[in-house]
């Protein structure tokens, strides 16, 4: 009895293990860039005037994800946003 005791903590430690190694090798390796005040006030006065393939061209270190959740973030805390003019 004690032996399967034994044998099931034992293969549920390795079971453990494996899942920690899996997931360890599938993580995406990047380094974390906070964003400066030059790339805020490019995206403050092109948002929404030039085409948005455009701006992410022009910033090719940030995804398109990560673009629009920085103009929602700056719009939350008052930042103001260039507009193109109907006129």
């Amino acid at each position: 009895m004690s032996r399967r005791i034994f044998g099931d903590v034992l293969s549920k430690i390795v079971l453990d293990k494996c899942t920690c190694f899996m997931y360890n090798i599938r993580m995406r390796k990047y380094i974390k860039r906070p964003w400066s005040k030059k790339e805020r006030l490019f995206l403050t006065r092109t948002y929404y005037t030039l085409p948005k393939e455009e701006v992410y061209a022009l910033l090719p270190e940030r995804t398109p994800n990560a673009i629009a959740k920085q103009v929602l973030y700056l719009k939350k805390r008052g930042w103001t946003f260039n507009r193109e003019s109907k006129g």
